[in-house]
């Protein structure tokens, strides 16, 4: 049978709200030496602390949900890995959502990180030019903001979010400096699909 909060409280000598704020992680004070008792009963009997009911008294889980395009792509890859070196640190969790540019699919990912609490979501690729998918979007960023999430866009975004931006007209410039100092005039451009903006 799984251990509960109560458990943990009686086998510390404490209260069920003591323990629930030393492992809640509750900026509420509490005596230093009830803090380390309550926390070493937790480790003794391997207490597991239930992540929805947190997320219920928080108003989220303490999740970071990504959308990303392709996970297999490098580009994404490096983007996800930072993402999950920082939530390391941070203690959060991070879920992936493997969208395939699908603008169905991202839009209906995006509600499911919200009706799972998410406590941010992180669009990570360029925005569609597409503008079903806009309006979708849009709705979903007021919609998760409303609630008291955060949006952060990777790339160019379609509707006005926190943003980390990634020049690719200069990357292009610089790329075309580079071929044609080392002589080459005849250049080839393999591009991404015409509704991608970054393309």
């Amino acid at each position: 049978m799984a251990v509960t909060l109560k458990d943990v409280a009686q086998r510390a000598g404490v209260s069920v709200p003591t323990a629930s704020r030393v492992l809640s992680g509750s900026t509420y004070p509490v005596v230093e030496e009830l803090r380390e008792r309550v926390k070493a009963v937790a480790l003794e009997l391997d207490y597991v602390p239930n992540a929805q009911a947190q997320g219920l008294l928080r108003g989220n889980t303490g999740t970071i949900g990504v959308l990303v395009g392709d996970v297999g792509d490098p580009y994404f890859s490096e983007i996800v890995n930072g993402i999950h070196e920082r939530a390391t640190a941070e203690n959060v969790l991070v879920t992936i959502c493997h969208t395939e540019r699908d603008p169905e699919r991202e839009l209906g990912y995006f509600r499911m990180l919200q009706s799972h609490r998410a406590h941010s979501v992180i669009v990570a690729g360029s925005g569609l030019t597409d503008e079903v998918y806009r309006q979708g979007i849009a709705t979903r960023v007021t919609s998760f903001r409303a609630a008291g999430g955060h949006v952060v866009g990777i790339g160019t975004p379609v509707v006005e979010m926190d943003r980390v931006l990634v020049d690719n007209r200069e990357g292009g410039r610089l790329i075309g400096r580079h071929l044609t100092e080392l002589g080459h005039r005849d250049i080839a451009l393999i591009s991404g699909p015409e509704a991608l903006i970054s393309s």
